[in-house]
C-alpha cells in the first residue's frame, strides 16, 4: 500500500491513474456504529477516528454509558486510529473526568476543549499527558465564525509556545 510523504499513514491508491492518491478518513461514532466492525472498515484501507457520537445522543435523548463505549474503543483499538475521549457538552470538568476515567481503564484517548475554554484548561490537559486535544463544542456558535476562528488560533497559539511537542 502507498505511504503518505508527510506522516507515512497508508493511502488509498486509486484504480483510475487520473485521481490523486489521498487518506480515506472517517469518522465513526459509537452511538451509531457501535455494532459494526470496525476492523472490517479498516481492512478496505480505510483510516477510522473513534467518536462518542454523545452529541447525536443527547439530541435523541439517548445518553451514551461510558462504560460501554470505553469497551469499544478498547476492543477495536487496532482499527481506529485514534478515539475522541466521551466529552459532556457545557460541562468541562466532566469532559476532563471522563478522559480521566479513560487513562484509568488503559485507553489513550483524546481530550476535548468546547468553545470558550481558557488556555488553562489546555494547560491542564497538557500538563497531565495530552498530546493531541481536539476543539470542539461550536456547533451552537456557528453563525459567529470570526469568534469561533479567534479562539481557535488563541488554542493553538498557546500550544505552540508553552506546549510543543
Amino acid at each position: 500500500m502507498a505511504r503518505c510523504p508527510v506522516n507515512n499513514w497508508p493511502l488509498n491508491r486509486p484504480e483510475d491513474a487520473t485521481q490523486l492518491d489521498v487518506p480515506t478518513d472517517i469518522l465513526c461514532s459509537f452511538h451509531y456504529f457501535g455494532d459494526s466492525d470496525m476492523a472490517q472498515m479498516h481492512s478496505w484501507g480505510t483510516r477510522i477516528i473513534g467518536d462518542s457520537g454523545a452529541f447525536s445522543a443527547m439530541s435523541l435523548g439517548e445518553p451514551i454509558a461510558r462504560d460501554d463505549f470505553h469497551a469499544w474503543a478498547d476492543r477495536w483499538k487496532d482499527s481506529l486510529l485514534w478515539v475522541a475521549a466521551l466529552d459532556v457538552i457545557g460541562d468541562a470538568e466532566a469532559s476532563y473526568q471522563n478522559w480521566q476515567a479513560a487513562r484509568r481503564d488503559g485507553l489513550e484517548l483524546v481530550p476535548t476543549l468546547h468553545y470558550g475554554a481558557g488556555v488553562e484548561a489546555l494547560d491542564r490537559l497538557a500538563e497531565n499527558g495530552a498530546t493531541l486535544i481536539g476543539l470542539g463544542g461550536m456547533v451552537p456558535y456557528s453563525s459567529a465564525k470570526d469568534r469561533l476562528m479567534r479562539w481557535c488560533l488563541m488554542m493553538h497559539r498557546h500550544a505552540r509556545d508553552h506546549h510543543p511537542l
